[in-house]
Order: C-alpha cells, then structure tokens, then sequence
C-alpha cells in the first residue's frame, strides 16, 4: 500500500495544479496523519520540493495544518532554488557566447532544455549541471581548444559533450544516434546567442532514458517526463516509436511512461504506448514489476540506499532498470561499472 506521503506528492508534482488536486490533497490529509517531515525530505531528495512549496504550502499551508518548521524548510529551499537558477542564468549566458565566439553550435540538453521549453519558472525543480552538447566531435577539437574549453568551463557547473552525451546514451549503453538527433534539431536564439534544440520526441526519449538511469522512481524524471508530454500535444507518437527502435531502447521509453502513469499520471493518447515495439512477455514481466515496486518500493529506494558493490548501491529498485536491457546492452553497462 502506497503511504499517504508518497500519494500526496503524486498528486501534488505537476504544473497544472487545478482545484481538483487541491481537494485531493485535503482529503488525503484529512484521511491519514501525514508525516509532513517526511514529505519534505522527500521531494527535497528527488527534486520537488519548490514546485510543492508553489502547489501546496504556499497556498493551503495554514489549513493543511503543516508544521512551522517543515512550512520554513520548503520556503528557504525554494528560494535557494529561485538564487541558485539566476546564477546558473548567469553562468549559462557567459558559456553561450564563450562557444559562440569560437563558432562551436552547442545544443541544450537535460534540465536545462526542460527549463526553455518545458517548465513554467526554472526554479521548479532541481537540476545539479548545466548539459550541453557541443557540435564538434573531439577529434576535430586542437588540442589549445581543448585546453581553452577546459579550462574556461573547471568549476563552472557547466557539463558538456563533444556531439554526444554520456548520459543520454548511458555511457554508451545504447545505440543513441546523434546524428539524427542533430539532424532534427532546430535553432532558437537564447541570451543573443543561437542555440539548438531537440525536437519534442528526442526530448522526451531522452527524459525518459535519464528516468533510467535514475531507477525510474525519481519525482523530479517522472514530472520531466508528464509535462514534456503535457506541453507538446502534437508529438509526433509514430516518430518517436521509430526513433526508440533506432535508438533501441523502446523498452525504455514503455517502462517510463508507465511508470509516469502509475504515479503522477501522464497524458499519452490512446494507442501511442502500442506503437513502441515490446514483445508481449517483456510487456507482461515490466508490468507487474513496475506495480511491485510501485507499491512496496517506489519512492523509498531514492537516494538509493542496500548494498555497496563497485561503487553501485543495490536494492530492489535496480531490477526495473536492468529488466529494459538487452543482453549486449547489460554487458557494455557491466563494463563501464567495472572500469568505473
């Protein structure tokens, strides 16, 4: 049974926070003695805690008869938040024309793409980096660039890749192909300067890849993932089964937008989870896996906690991730957690 805490923050982790999940909210309260103290570490650890603090306790904070203290902990994690996204601003901008000036297109990539296209206010939610992808591969990079560029980004909470990224093929895990991805790509201008971003389907393949690689229960992934899908209705659902085959990791994408379903809800159109090709006994086994650990495991296992084994902490919430890989795609993720 999924504790009260955990339904709340289901509830409460989305933009459009309309009077239905307000009332949602109170009953759920009402109903059960909430442990507030645990529902702020908990979306503080996955992510959350500022668009709570914006949905819940900023505005029924006082009926809800939320403690003053855990009241204060969200606010001042917000506002941290609000400071810490005007500085990455800052930094994002001065990165921006440091490449321009270089004539190196840079694509945004993970958070900080969601931020542009996806989320309201960019204090939102948490993201630890600034991920970019630069279009030029390293060995087209001088070995003085490659210096200026490391030496210029040192501490600079800017991450970035040379024409890939480590995170969105998994440390090389899958197939990703970048180069459809750069095809596709379109420009936009961001602080005067010109940047590229993906299209809605490689956006949300790679928000659900990252849910992977977070163990798929992680609030902060599921909510990239409900409103990438709540903010582009047009998405092109028979393009992006094509590009999750290519890419293969349909099994990946399945996983994820059920799991988003399960937890916070997620407005996939009838019929468009049927075009990712899964094989039906795949389908059946990550089911009734993902209702388990939806049940008994979900939110509890993150930050992961078990067992210590090269570097990896192990516990039931690992099985979902390994369930979506194909054989070869296990073996090169063994070999990169042994050379890690």
């Amino acid at each position: 049974m999924t504790r009260p805490e955990y339904q709340l923050l289901y509830i409460a982790t989305r933009q459009d926070f309309q009077e239905g999940h307000k009332s949602a909210v109170r009953d759920l309260a009402r109903s059960n003695d909430v442990d507030w103290g645990l529902v702020y570490e908990t979306a503080a650890q996955h992510g959350v805690a500022p668009l709570i603090f914006a949905n819940v306790i900023s505005k029924d904070g006082e009926a809800l008869h939320i403690p003053e203290d855990i009241a204060h902990k969200f606010e001042l994690n917000t506002y941290s938040q609000v400071i810490e996204k005007k500085k990455s601003a800052q930094r994002l901008k001065e990165a921006l024309a440091f490449f321009s000036e270089r004539g190196i297109d840079v694509m945004l990539a993970k958070g900080i793409a969601l931020e542009q296209l996806v989320y309201d206010h960019p204090w939102f939610t948490v993201t630890q980096d600034i991920d970019l992808i630069l279009k030029r591969r390293l060995d087209e990079i001088s070995s003085k660039e490659l210096h200026d560029i490391q030496h210029t980004m040192h501490n600079s909470g800017i991450e970035y890749d040379f024409y890939s990224h480590h995170d969105l093929n998994i440390n090389g895990a899958l197939p990703v192909d970048f180069d459809h991805i750069w095809s596709d790509a379109y420009p936009a201008t961001l602080y005067d300067q010109q940047v590229y971003l993906m299209t809605p389907e490689d956006l949300l393949i790679s928000v659900c890849i990252n849910s992977c690689r977070k163990r798929f229960f992680r609030l902060k992934s599921l909510c990239d993932i409900a409103e990438t899908v709540r903010k582009f209705p047009t998405l092109d659902w028979e393009r992006l089964a094509e590009k999750a085959e290519l890419y293969d990791c349909s099994p990946i994408i399945y996983t994820a937008l059920q799991v988003t379903d399960r937890t916070l809800g997620c407005p996939v159109p009838d019929g468009a989870v049927s075009m990712l090709k899964v094989n039906r006994a795949r389908k059946w086994l990550l089911d009734r896996t993902i209702k388990l650990l939806a049940e008994y495991v979900a939110l509890a296992s993150y930050p992961f906690s078990g067992v210590t084994l090269a570097g990896r902490q192990l516990n039931l919430a690992i099985i979902l991730p390994y369930m979506n890989y194909r054989g070869y795609q296990v073996w090169r993720k063994l070999r990169e957690i042994k050379a890690g």
